[in-house]
């Protein structure tokens, strides 16, 4: 199994706007595109703020197009620190709505 690391700093120390949350997502559906790559894991190293309308538009958008056992093969995490708490909340509260 190949694996991609999405180092999320590559977007900025500072991450809070839906903006910046769509360009991650795109990028992040280039990676699950390529059929080389079977996961991607999201490095949080280095970035020092992140808010819920960026982590919402960045995973809460893909909970539409994953089921849970899908989301969770395909996506892994490292270095979530205090960004933890939020990613949970918006992967929880999305699949909450499905149900």
């Amino acid at each position: 199994m190949t694996m991609k690391i999405f180092e999320l700093k590559s977007l900025g120390e500072t991450l809070t706007t839906r903006e910046q949350g769509v360009l991650a997502r795109e990028i992040l559906e280039g990676f699950l595109s390529e059929s080389e790559i079977k996961k991607v894991v999201i490095n949080f190293e280095e970035v020092a703020l992140t808010t819920h309308g960026f982590i919402d538009e960045f995973l809460g958008k893909l909970i539409d197009k994953f089921d849970q056992t899908s989301f969770t093969s395909k996506i892994g995490f490292k270095n979530l620190g205090d960004h933890k708490k939020i990613v949970n909340y918006v992967i929880t509260d999305r699949w909450k709505d499905i149900e």
